[in-house]
């Protein structure tokens, strides 16, 4: 299944999906359908929009063949295999609020306050792929292990606390029942948190309900700091480019798989000197 990821062969990873019970090979696979299906949709309006098209320097790949196995993959399904998943409803409350489906949303955000993701989640693929991989990554297993990383990222918004944050603000929180909901959601959030990125929605929906920060939240000061922080980690690991600094890329990598890039971040950020933070 990671291998079919890995070669972008959604096809194959659908179908090894749809056969098996395991909950997270199954969320790999319907994260790739959805990503395929939105790249083909995006493919399809830059094609009838020719005059942007002819505007942009930037010409999009035609998309392969369809990949017909992810017919048989369905949010339900997951549920089934892991209840307590929270990625289905956010995938649901993203969509929704896409659709200004008003009702589809307030599910949604009861449906979160029900549950709560596990950490593993985001950067799935590349904790896979960190299992196999040397304490000491080759040349070889860095690219393998950057490759995961940019798939895992290429889905990051499915899973995001944005659609969340984009909901639960401004006019929409005057509906007394819509704030409910939003706080119940809230109140779970942090334990979906598992990026920088997140942390900083997290904080941000805090701060507009009136709730109290969680330990999990990053204020904009702070996620900058943890953002420059890693930028500097990655110059130093870089730098000079050799078979060291590509083991160290690697090796950042793993890290980042097995304990989150929220808590790589604050890890680094207590262990740095307050002027490499600054």
């Amino acid at each position: 299944m990671a291998a079919a990821l890995m070669r972008g062969d959604t096809q194959a990873a659908a179908q090894l999906a749809a056969a098996a019970d395991d909950a997270q090979a199954y969320r790999l696979a319907l994260r790739a359908c959805r990503k395929d299906t939105v790249y083909r949709q995006a493919y399809a309006r830059q094609r009838v929009l020719p005059a942007a098209s002819a505007a942009s320097s930037f010409e999009m790949p035609i998309p392969g063949p369809v990949p017909n196995a992810c017919a048989a993959l369905t949010l339900e399904r997951l549920e089934v295999l892991e209840p307590n998943d929270a990625w289905p409803w956010l995938v649901r409350l993203n969509d929704s609020a896409a659709q200004a489906d008003q009702a589809g949303i307030d599910n949604a955000l009861y449906q979160l306050a029900q549950r709560a993701r596990s950490p593993a989640q985001v950067r799935a693929l590349s904790g896979i792929v960190a299992e196999v991989v040397g304490p000491e990554p080759t040349p070889g297993e860095t690219m393998a292990l950057m490759n995961a990383v940019g798939v895992d990222m290429a889905s990051l918004w499915d899973g995001s606390l944005s659609g969340v944050l984009r909901v639960c603000r401004g006019a929409a929180l005057n509906d007394a029942n819509r704030r409910q909901l939003c706080e119940q959601a809230a109140r779970r959030a942090p334990g979906m948190v598992t990026e920088v990125f997140d942390a900083g929605q997290l904080h941000r929906l805090e701060e507009g309900l009136g709730l109290p920060h969680s330990p999990q939240a990053l204020s904009r000061v702070d996620a900058d700091r943890a953002i420059k922080a890693m930028s500097e980690e990655n110059k130093h690991t870089q730098q000079p480019f050799s078979c060291a600094g590509v083991s160290g890329m690697g090796r950042q990598v793993m890290m980042l798989a097995r304990l989150g890039e929220l808590n790589w971040a604050r890890a680094y950020l207590k262990a740095a000197p307050a002027s490499a933070a600054r």
